[in-house]
């Protein structure tokens, strides 16, 4: 969000109000011992007040922790100047290291100012490459140097030693390098933060980052105790560093280069949707000109609340399109379910006609198939007597089971041998109304297809009614030979028309697919091999 120039002027204005009043406190107070620290309250205040707004400010989580990390060592600063100058002034050993630990702060803020800036085009998840982190190494170096500078006295060189009790000393080369180091990182900071904004405007509006960013002028001239009022120091160089640096942090807040959460009533007055954010006792802060209808409605509403830091946001979510859609929906499910009941029933209609058609359509075959024997039925029932109603009972037997197979057959491709054995035994117990002396012998029952039950049934079938009128003895034997069903009849008749036989077992290429064995005395075996249904020669 792009922040107008009136606010980013009010912001700099305030700022440097403050820095100036933190400058008179030190002239107007600083003589007297009872009110020395106030200046050393004063700007731990502010930066505290800072921190605070930082914490419900920033969005990105790296980029809050390190400035609140910042507002901390500024602070620690503070608190050392005062335990330096007021509380331990007397120990000289103590007061030396609460100095040595200003520097903790001054080498420590720019680096933590540079990663702030490297953060700013990461996501929040993500981290600054490798190389970035060696610049912790200069840093923890000139601290560790600092904190034992009474080993070596590279920083700060005392004329009288260690003790340092004339109180005078001089500036060695790695002082200057402590502030080379400083300076050059608050220059690649800003760099690096101008050329990674994208905001088109920001030429417009740089004059705010670099208005801070002035103020390490002064902090140089503080190290020198310039400027002086009365003998006394406006500003001291910790003061003007944490004006340039939380100077520069929040001109980059103000500027968008820093993703905050701000100008929440802007955001309300120019949104169009219907939201209420209210504090954590329920009472509303800020609703849009679009909730104070939306939230007044009964019928077509639903409001929705979520807990947000600090408070409560509840928006109104209108139903209307979705209740007057899942009406359309009721009527459309109303109407196919009807349409559905109607397929339904007209499918199990044609489910139904499908069986009958089926049926007829099996019980037609039934009928073609055994026409021969109703027809022969037929013929016997004009001249009725006992032999007569004896060769009725076999060919209605063989009609009855031969339909029963032709049934099983619909539903099932292979059954048991049972069921041809009980139809053969039937048709035997009925020949013997005939006078013939039938006897079966089966092997053990197994699985046998359809089809070739019903034709060793109908070869069966074909050799008793060729010589049903002169047969005497019927020995009937099922048996497996390679896997195939083998029908053999061993029958004896006064007067067997072997020719007759063979006519009904000859293909469709004039071959006898039966094997006759006759001889003198009137007895016959036929040996009838079927294979899926087909008689093998």
């Amino acid at each position: 969000m792009q922040i107008g120039s009136r606010k980013e002027i009010s912001v700099t204005v305030l700022f440097t109000a403050l820095f100036l009043l933190g400058g008179l406190i030190h002239i107007v107070m600083g003589p007297w011992d009872f009110t020395s620290c106030v200046a050393q309250i004063y700007y731990s205040a502010l930066v505290l007040i800072w921190a605070v707004t930082i914490n419900n400010r920033i969005v990105n989580k790296r980029v809050r922790q390190l400035m609140i990390l910042t507002a901390g060592l500024f602070m620690l600063a503070f608190f050392l100047q005062m335990c330096r100058y007021r509380i331990f002034e007397e120990f000289l050993t103590a007061s030396r290291y609460f100095w040595y630990g200003y520097y903790i702060t001054i080498i420590s803020v720019p680096v933590l100012f540079l990663f702030v800036v490297l953060h700013l085009q990461l996501q929040e998840n993500e981290r600054p490459k490798r190389h970035w982190f060696l610049m912790l190494i200069p840093s923890a170096s000139l601290i560790m140097l600092t904190m034992t500078n009474d080993l070596h006295q590279l920083i700060f060189i005392f004329t009288s030693g260690t003790n340092g009790q004339t109180g005078t000393y001089s500036h060695g080369m790695l002082f200057y390098a402590i502030y080379v180091w400083v300076i050059a990182v608050l220059i690649l900071s800003l760099y690096l933060a101008i050329k990674q904004c994208h905001i088109p405007s920001i030429g417009r509006k740089l004059w705010m980052p670099l208005y801070f960013a002035a103020f390490g002028i002064l902090a140089v001239l503080s190290m020198f105790d310039v400027p002086k009022i009365a003998g006394i120091s406006v500003w001291i160089f910790i003061e003007c560093l944490a004006m340039v640096i939380i100077g520069m942090e929040e001109a980059c807040i103000q500027l968008g280069l820093i993703p905050a959460n701000s100008s929440y009533q802007m955001i309300v007055n120019h949104s169009n949707k219907p939201f209420i954010f209210s504090d954590e006792s329920g009472v509303p802060v800020y609703t849009t000109e679009a909730a104070r209808e939306m939230f007044q409605r009964e019928e077509n509403v639903q409001i929705l609340t979520k807990p947000i830091s600090g408070g409560n946001v509840s928006w109104a979510v209108d139903l209307s399109n979705i209740n007057e859609l899942n009406k359309k929906i009721e009527k459309t499910t109303a109407s196919i379910e009807s349409r559905n009941e109607i397929l339904k029933s007209e499918n199990a209609l044609k489910e139904e006609e499908a069986r009958l058609t089926a049926r007829n359509t099996l019980y037609s075959r039934i009928a073609e198939t055994v026409k021969p024997q109703l027809d022969a039925i037929e013929s016997m029932l004009d001249d009725v007597d006992d032999r007569n109603l004896a060769k009725i009972a076999v060919l209605n037997a063989y009609i009855k089971r031969r339909s029963n197979m032709e049934l099983l057959k619909s539903d099932l491709k292979h059954f048991p041998t049972e069921e041809l054995a009980s139809a053969i035994r039937e048709s035997c117990e009925y020949l013997k109304l005939c006078g013939v002396n039938a006897m079966l012998h089966v092997i053990p029952e197994y699985e046998l297809s359809a089809d070739s039950q019903l034709s060793l049934y109908e070869s069966f079938e074909v050799v008793i009614e060729s010589c049903l009128d002169t047969l005497d003895i019927l020995l009937v034997n099922i048996t497996m030979q390679e896997s195939n069903p083998v029908l053999r009849m061993t029958l004896k008749a006064s007067d067997i028309d072997v020719a007759s036989i063979q006519n009904k077992f000859v293909d469709n290429n004039g071959n006898v697919v039966a094997f006759l064995t006759d001889d003198e005395e009137g007895e016959m075996t036929i040996t009838i091999t079927c294979q899926e249904g087909e008689i093998l020669t």
